[in-house]
């Protein structure tokens, strides 16, 4: 994708997935913490579930969805709101690492096919 790989720009799509991927764990080790806190302060760990946060933040409540979907997100919704905000966080910065690492390997791969001429001098 980058002729450069040591290139610092990044693409607009891979500034937003970063921008998703760290707001996504900051925000469920965030809820982890006022938890913690809370269960310190009150010796109660608090029961919040996803379905509390989306209602209570003005997200409408799925019930026009099919019979399979409407269970899954309300399964979904019973869910600890951490669970749901670090996993796909969690998920999100697996795959990213994983297609860095095969980006790079199909780059090293192509510098490999390249005729010795035609490889480019890094410069310092």
């Amino acid at each position: 994708m980058y002729a450069n790989s040591d290139s610092i720009a990044m693409s607009p799509l891979r500034s937003a997935m970063f921008i998703l991927r760290a707001s996504m764990l900051m925000g469920g080790l965030a809820l982890l913490g006022y938890q913690a806190v809370q269960w310190f302060e009150h010796g109660l760990w608090p029961q919040i579930s996803f379905g509390q946060v989306w209602l209570s933040n003005g997200g409408p409540y799925p019930s026009a969805a099919p019979p399979d979907l409407a269970a899954a997100i309300l399964w979904v919704f019973r869910q600890p709101v951490a669970a749901v905000v670090l996993v796909p966080g969690l998920l999100l910065a697996a795959l990213h690492l994983f297609l860095i690492g095969r980006t790079e390997q199909d780059e090293a791969r192509r510098q490999e096919a390249l005729p010795r001429s035609a490889v480019p001098i890094k410069r310092r």
